[in-house]
């Protein structure tokens, strides 16, 4: 292994957006889950629907822009978009022994 070999790679959102899902649709942050109509981890296209109520008037939230929807706490979701791939190099000649998964290695 030389100082420029990869070890290490992390993907990153490039921009996390955050939207008040409770908000929009007038419903109280408790009642958010039943109103969604994806799940977290999934992806979305510009446009799709978020969440929705239903009724005589239905309000409905629509994803602004492409990306993955990546959590859902408090009435809000929060979208990631884009990637951002970060790589670490070894830094050093030598190679690899050990892998500590998710932590480290050991050159």
């Amino acid at each position: 292994m030389v100082t420029e070999d990869v070890i290490a790679e992390v993907t990153i959102p490039r921009h996390v957006l955050e939207m008040d899902i409770a908000d929009a649709l007038g419903v109280s942050a408790s009642d958010v889950s039943l109103c969604l109509m994806r799940d977290v981890g999934e992806a979305l296209q510009e446009g799709d629907v978020i969440a929705q109520t239903m009724g005589t008037i239905p309000r409905v939230v629509r994803a602004p822009v492409e990306g993955r929807l990546v959590a859902c706490y408090q009435g809000k979701v929060t979208l990631a978009t884009g990637e951002y791939l970060i790589q670490c190099q070894a830094g050093l000649n030598g190679t690899v022994v050990d892998v500590i998964p998710e932590y480290d290695v050991i050159l």
